[in-house]
């Protein structure tokens, strides 16, 4: 049997992020079932962000990461793609983590656009200094969570850095290991 997964209805914060929690119901009774699933199964299709938006969030989450060493600012914004600007709430807890992937596959780094898009890790802008490549990209989850990845990229040392930032902590381990899976296969 198989059964589409949509991200419509009600969404519900889950421990762990990635536990997927299913009802089925016959003509006797409803059998209920849970299971772990890979973060890369909630990545969707719509997760590119436009630029301009995409460097907005990312200078706000960083102004919030900072703030919250501080106090709390919870007047950050966040624009999810056609959704209306939302105030972030004090259950959001914007967040940054970075991780160095080394050892990468030196045809991989030169389509590595192509590569993340079939992952659903899109590439919204480039550029280059210093031999350093530097990717901003743009993951959703859910069809809702927005996570953000720059992905600087040193070519003569096959190495790729890695910078995440969300207003959802929990959600920045899962997506940078997706997308260290993804230079590393």
């Amino acid at each position: 049997m198989q059964l589409p997964l949509t991200f419509n209805g009600q969404r519900f914060k889950m421990e762990p992020i990635n536990l997927l929690q299913m009802a089925f119901k016959n003509n006797v009774q409803v059998f209920y079932a849970q299971t772990s699933v890979p973060i890369q199964v909630v990545m969707g299709e719509d997760g590119k962000v436009d630029p301009p938006t995409y460097m907005k969030f990312w200078q706000e989450v960083r102004a919030a990461v900072r703030g919250a060493q501080d106090s709390a600012p919870w007047g950050c914004l966040m624009r999810p793609r056609s959704r209306p600007l939302k105030v972030l709430s004090r259950e959001q807890n914007p967040a940054e983590h970075k991780a160095t992937v080394g050892g990468v596959n030196p045809s991989k780094l030169q389509s590595l656009a192509t590569v993340l898009a079939q992952h659903n890790i899109f590439v919204s802008g480039s550029r280059s200094a210093n031999g350093v490549d530097t990717h901003f990209t743009s993951v959703k989850l859910g069809g809702f969570f927005t996570v953000l990845l720059q992905l600087d990229v040193v070519a003569a040392q096959a190495t790729v850095y890695i910078t995440a930032r969300s207003n959802v902590a929990e959600l920045l381990k899962p997506t940078v290991d997706a997308a260290e899976a993804v230079l590393r296969s």
